[in-house]
């Protein structure tokens, strides 16, 4: 997914809006999961590298 596709232009207003509107505690596994999907739309080979800062991230 390219930040100037269509895809993108849907993909980042879904994941804000949900983003202010959840609870605080999960906030940070939203933005992990979007950046799961967003990377992986990408290239799925992804999913490991992402997987790793994410862990150091959550914990």
């Amino acid at each position: 997914m390219q930040f100037n596709s269509i895809d993108f232009m849907l993909f980042f207003p879904i994941v804000a809006l949900l983003y202010f509107v959840m609870p605080k505690k999960l906030k940070t596994v939203w933005l992990l999961l979007s950046s799961y999907y967003f990377y992986m739309s990408w290239n799925a080979d992804m999913f490991g590298i992402d997987a790793d800062n994410g862990y150091a991230i959550v914990r």
